[in-house]
């Protein structure tokens, strides 16, 4: 049993001491942005995660995680979080640091 409280985490989106991890995997993939155009000004507005989500030999594709948050296993199951807390992340050009915490699932994975 692993207990995510001892991560590296910032301690404002440390999950609970009793949270268990389930699965680690390797991620691949984009930050998708969409470019707006505000009161004649143009930014980037952030939509949605796009990754494939590998075994740790980073070998076999297992999830995909994109909007909702959510992700999906590759038996079918999925899980759709909802954000509980979010932080900026150290970096001004990186998506910010979410704690979340599962809202739905399907299936039995």
């Amino acid at each position: 049993m692993h207990a995510f409280a001892d991560s590296a985490a910032p301690d404002a989106i440390k999950p609970p001491f009793d949270s268990k991890l389930v699965l680690d995997l390797y991620a691949e993939g984009d930050q998708i942005y969409l470019c707006v155009l505000e009161s004649g000004i143009y930014r980037w507005q952030w939509q949605a995660p796009d990754a494939k989500l590998f075994d740790k030999s980073a070998s076999l594709q297992v999830s995909y995680h994109g909007a909702g948050p959510s992700w999906k296993y590759k038996d079918g199951s999925g899980v759709t979080a909802e954000v509980i807390k979010k932080i900026d992340a150290p970096g001004s050009d990186a998506a910010p640091w979410l704690l979340l915490k599962a809202a739905k699932h399907n299936g039995n994975g």
